[in-house]
């Protein structure tokens, strides 16, 4: 099992990168790499299908509501994934904030791929969210 883990400091208030990072409902928002996010159910147990910009497609289980972020976990696409659970958080830093991305994965086969594609995901989420959050 991986661990991939992305951290960004972000000049933006705490509760505006909470908004939008720890909104597990809008990630296409943000996101550069995700054209759709449908959700469906509220709450922990909801589950929202991603579809990428190059029209493959994931769908993820919300497990859990922090008052700093959420954490989810993979359920369908993605292939060859056996496991992936992640976590989005956002600290408080100063007059800032802290954006940490993390996300454990396994996978069936080449698993070296799989890591290197979900960590290229990871930080181009949070990097675009970074541009978005500094104006």
């Amino acid at each position: 099992m991986a661990e991939l883990e992305h951290r960004l400091d972000v000049d933006a208030p705490f509760e505006d990168a909470l908004d939008l990072v720890g909104d597990f409902s809008i990630l296409n928002d943000f996101h550069p790499m995700v054209a759709t996010c449908d959700v469906e159910g509220e709450g922990v147990g909801a589950t929202r299908t991603l579809t990428l910009s190059d029209g493959s497609e994931a769908v993820e289980r919300l497990t859990a509501l922090h008052d700093d972020g959420y954490a989810y976990e993979h359920v369908a696409g993605q292939d060859p994934l056996r496991s992936y659970r992640g976590r989005v958080q956002v600290l408080r830093r100063g007059e800032g904030c802290t954006v940490i991305w993390s996300a454990e994965v396994e996978a069936e086969r080449d698993e070296d791929r799989v890591v290197r594609r979900l960590l290229g995901l990871i930080e181009a989420g949070a990097e675009s969210a970074k541009r978005f959050l500094e104006g």
